[in-house]
């Protein structure tokens, strides 16, 4: 497919400008493109070189003038165009706005530019409120757009959520250029910056990418020394590479053949969306700074600096049904062997609580209730656990009291239970009467594919697991 930038200089007559881009369109679609993207606010000065409340005289609905223009100029040449406008909402309320029209001349969608600057020269903030339409790609015939406007070409965030929602094609109207009197080598490293985060989405996202910028230098309407636009329009390719690139003196029309299909091709061997940690990523949601986190059952309390390369395993988190004692007076070894005993105990309950997640897991329908379902479901789901009938995969401790296996969340909570309250064939054969201390396991399990949460409760001894309450049942 062939798509055309259209780099252009900017004069204070606006039917002038209109008249040049419809040429430069009409010169695209005799050179075979289907696509057609301007430049930012492509049809006025930049106005937002100072801070004028008569110059909300020149913003414009939609519809309005400057999108009737643009939807005929589409709808004669049958292409799609990329434009830009300052779009007027209510009173008071405007966006900075790219207009995408189908080669019918419908409007296909719209993108309101979500960063907008606040720098001298550059004072955006006074005109234009933050988008509000979110980073949402437009279909169209030459494909799915992924519309950002300028600012926008700064944050790799912005490129990398319309890449997510599917776009083929990240395009950048832009208005960007030189203090006049900045000295050469700091304009040299501003354009090079400039051209190289536009590449870098490309490589990262897989995606091409179109900038259009203005060129030639547009005078501060309040003396200053104005702006001079650096042009240098460009098209990347999936790997970031420079297709065609435009001069920083003149207008330009840029014809680009893109190859359809090349994302597929490219994401193959440079699988950088694949190998995303999305679990990881947390802390982009943050303004600076690392997110809240719960510290890891496997982090070390002890503080002190660990020897290189330790080979010490990990304790697990002490039980919330049995904390440890105290040891500050005990010999070494004695610590050892009582951190063994802990280990041990905590083992014999995450086996426990394993079979009862799998007998979950699996979609045994346990219910609340004064016992279990019926006697014969419990014999024949903890006949199975204990055969290995049922196996658990995946389960991991996340927390003091949590497993998470295969999907489903179990809660353990510790209490204490009177023997006169368990069905007669789950009541142990001792003669310690009605008030022998039990441990109770109580598992809630919420499948994350349903909203409905799946309850169960087993009573069980304190030692002894699944085999040792099927014993009690069989019995």
């Amino acid at each position: 497919m062939k798509v055309a930038l259209i780099q252009s200089k900017v004069s204070a007559d606006r039917a002038g400008n209109l008249r040049r881009a419809a040429a430069s369109v009409r010169a695209a679609r005799a050179a075979g493109a289907e696509l057609a993207v301007f430049s930012e606010l492509h049809t006025a000065r930049y106005f937002c070189q100072v801070e004028d409340p008569a110059a909300f005289d020149g913003a414009e609905p939609i519809p309005g003038p400057y999108t009737q223009a643009l939807s005929e100029l589409a709808r004669t040449n049958g292409m799609v165009l990329v434009g830009s406008l300052f779009e007027h909402c209510a009173p008071g309320l405007a966006y900075n706005t790219a207009v995408v029209f189908e080669r019918d001349g419908k409007l296909a969608g719209r993108y309101r530019k979500m960063h907008v600057p606040d720098d001298p020269g550059y004072y955006e903030k006074f005109y234009f409120a933050p988008g509000d339409l979110g980073f949402t790609p437009i279909d169209t015939s030459a494909g799915r757009l992924g519309v950002l406007v300028c600012w926008d070409q700064w944050y790799p965030e912005a490129a990398r959520l319309m890449t997510l929602a599917g776009a083929e094609i990240l395009i950048y109207p832009t208005a960007i250029g030189w203090d006049p009197r900045d000295a050469a080598g700091e304009k040299i490293r501003q354009r090079e910056a400039w051209t190289t985060i536009q590449r870098a989405h490309a490589v990262a996202n897989g995606v091409p990418v179109l900038s259009v910028n203005r060129v030639g230098r547009e005078p501060d309407p309040a003396g200053g020394a104005g702006i001079a636009f650096w042009g240098h329009s460009f098209a990347a390719g999936c790997q970031g590479e420079l297709l065609a690139e435009a001069g920083d003196k003149a207008e330009a029309l840029l014809i680009v053949e893109l190859e359809r299909g090349r994302t597929e091709s490219v994401r193959r061997i440079w699988p950088f969306l694949r190998d995303r940690r999305v679990d990881a990523y947390a802390g982009l949601t943050q303004r600076y700074g690392p997110p809240p986190r719960t510290k890891p059952h496997h982090e070390c309390t002890n503080h002190s600096s660990p020897l290189p390369h330790s080979r010490t395993p990990a304790l697990l988190p002490p039980s919330t049904l049995h904390p440890p004692p105290s040891t500050s007076h005990l010999s070494p070894s004695r610590k050892r062997r009582g951190i063994a005993l802990l280990a041990a105990l905590l083992l014999t309950t995450l086996v426990g609580t394993v079979a009862l997640a799998a007998v979950t897991h699996a979609g045994v329908n346990l219910r609340w209730g004064r016992a279990m379902r019926t006697q014969t479901e419990l014999r024949a789901t903890l006949r199975a656990v204990v055969s290995g009938t049922l196996s658990v995969s995946n389960a991991t401790l996340t927390g003091t009291s949590r497993l998470s296996p295969g999907g489903t969340t179990v809660t353990l909570q510790a209490a204490r239970v009177d023997v006169a309250v368990l069905p007669a064939a789950l009541r142990p054969d001792t003669p310690s009467g009605g008030n022998m201390a039990l441990w109770r396991i109580k598992a809630q399990a919420q499948r994350e594919s349903s909203s409905a949460a799946l309850q169960a409760i087993v009573q069980r001894p304190r030692q002894g697991g699944a085999a040792r309450v099927l014993a009690w049942v069989e019995r």
